[in-house]
C-alpha cells in the first residue's frame, strides 16, 4: 500500500468472514485522489483471514481471536511489520466483553490488559506470558456491586470505567493484579438524552467525549462535547470534569475505538477538530469533521463500508522493540514464567466455574494455594 500524505489509517474488519479479509483504508486519500483506483488507497490484509478483531489499542494493537485455533488470541500491529505478541487463549463467553485497555506498551514486561463488560459486573484482565484470562469482579465489601457500560481507558498506571450509575470506577493497574481503587467519579451532565460517551487519553490526561444524534437507523450527528478529568483539590483527592473548547494542535478519532493524534498538523491533519465515524446513515458510514473552533460540521460519505463493519482508526507511529526476524513473533520474558512459579496467590480463571476457597477483598477475587 503506497503511504499517504495523511498518514491516517482506518482497518475494516469483517467479523471473522474467511472470503473477505481485513482492509487496511486511508479514507482521507481516498477522497483526494484523482484516481478511481480502490488499491491506492486500500490493502487486503491477508495474514489475518479468517480472525476476528475484538479491540484495537492505543491506535497500534488489534487484539485478535482465532476461533478455529482453540481461542487463541494474539496482539499483531498491522502498522510495524505485522509484529505478533502471543496471548492466553480466551475461553470466556464473548457476549459480555468490549472495549479492552492496556497499562502500557505490550512490549513491556508490565503490561496488563483489560476487557471491560457490558451491562454486566466483572472485568478480564491478562498479562503476556500468563496461562489465562482472569476475573476481576466489582463487589465491594458490603457486596455492592457495579454494572458496567463497555467503556474503558488507560491512563498513568489507572484505568476508568463507566459504570450504570452515570459514574467511573478507578482501577489501579500499577501493579499485579490489577484492583479496584476508587468507585463514585461522577460523569458531567448530558446535553441531550440520545448521547454516546467514550473515554480517551491523550498526554496523560483522561477526556470524555460524547456525541449527540437523532434517529436510530437513519441518523444525524447534531452535536459533540467534551470534558476533561482533574483533581478538584490540591491533595489529588475530588476529581471534576472541565469542559473543553480546544485540543490545540490534537486530534480525536472515533470509530469503534478513540484515539488521539498529538501532532496533527505535522501528519497533514486539520487540528483541533475530532473525525467521527457514523455508522447508522441510510446511504453509507460517514466521516464527520467537526472542528472545535467555529464548531463547522462537514462530512464525506465512505460507501465501501457498512454498519455491520467493525471499524478502528490506526495510528502510524514508530513503535521501539526488539524483535526475532526469522519469526517476528514476541515471546513472554522469562522472568514472567519464574514469577508464577513461585506465586502463592493466583486467581481465579475466568473457565473455572467453582472455584475452591475463594475469599473476596476489595472487589478482587483470589484462590489461595499454601
Amino acid at each position: 500500500m503506497e503511504s499517504s500524505s495523511k498518514p491516517l489509517l482506518v482497518f475494516k474488519f469483517a467479523e471473522g468472514n474467511d472470503n473477505e479479509p481485513p482492509t487496511l483504508m486511508d479514507p482521507f486519500s481516498q477522497h483526494n485522489s484523482n484516481t478511481n483506483n480502490p488499491s491506492a488507497w486500500r490493502h487486503q490484509m491477508l495474514e489475518l483471514k479468517g480472525k476476528q478483531c475484538l479491540a484495537c489499542l492505543q491506535g497500534q494493537w488489534l487484539l485478535m481471536l482465532d476461533a478455529a485455533s482453540s481461542n487463541h488470541c494474539f496482539l499483531v500491529s498491522p502498522l510495524d511489520d505485522m509484529t505478533i505478541i502471543s496471548l492466553p487463549p480466551l475461553d470466556t463467553p464473548l457476549e459480555p466483553l468490549r472495549r479492552c485497555a492496556i497499562s502500557s506498551s505490550p512490549l513491556s514486561p508490565d503490561c496488563t490488559i483489560v476487557f471491560s463488560t457490558f451491562m454486566d459486573t466483572y472485568l478480564a484482565y491478562t498479562r503476556p506470558g500468563e496461562d489465562d484470562w482472569w476475573q476481576l469482579d466489582t463487589d465491594d465489601d458490603d457486596d455492592d456491586e457495579l454494572l458496567l457500560m463497555g467503556d474503558i481507558v488507560s491512563c498513568q498506571g489507572k484505568m476508568y470505567v463507566p459504570t450504570d450509575m452515570s459514574s467511573i470506577a478507578m482501577l489501579d493497574v500499577s501493579s499485579y493484579p490489577p484492583h479496584i481503587e476508587r468507585r463514585g467519579i461522577p460523569e458531567p451532565s448530558c446535553i441531550h438524552s440520545m448521547a454516546n460517551a467514550m473515554l480517551v487519553e491523550s498526554q496523560g490526561e483522561v477526556f470524555l467525549l460524547r456525541h449527540y444524534g437523532y434517529g436510530a437507523r437513519d441518523s444525524e450527528l447534531l452535536d459533540i462535547d467534551l470534558h476533561r478529568l482533574v483533581h478538584a483539590t490540591d491533595d489529588g483527592g475530588d476529581y471534576v470534569w472541565r469542559k473543553v473548547d480546544t485540543i490545540g494542535d490534537r486530534a480525536i478519532f472515533v470509530a469503534d475505538n478513540c484515539v488521539v493524534m498529538s501532532d496533527a498538523t505535522k501528519a497533514g491533519i486539520r487540528p483541533d477538530c475530532v473525525y467521527l465515524l457514523h455508522q447508522r446513515c441510510r446511504h453509507g458510514v460517514r466521516l464527520y469533521t467537526i472542528r472545535l473552533d467555529d464548531r463547522t460540521t462537514t462530512f464525506t460519505l465512505l460507501p465501501d463500508l457498512t454498519s455491520n463493519d467493525s471499524i478502528y482508526w490506526l495510528l502510524p507511529a514508530p513503535i521501539s522493540s526488539i524483535v526475532d526476524d526469522t519469526t517476528n513473533i514476541i515471546q513472554a520474558p522469562l522472568y514472567i514464567q519464574a514469577a508464577k512459579s513461585i506465586r502463592k496467590m493466583a486467581m481465579v480463571s475466568l473457565s473455572s466455574t467453582s472455584p475452591p476457597n475463594k475469599h473476596h477483598h476489595a472487589g478482587v477475587v483470589f484462590l489461595l494455594t499454601w
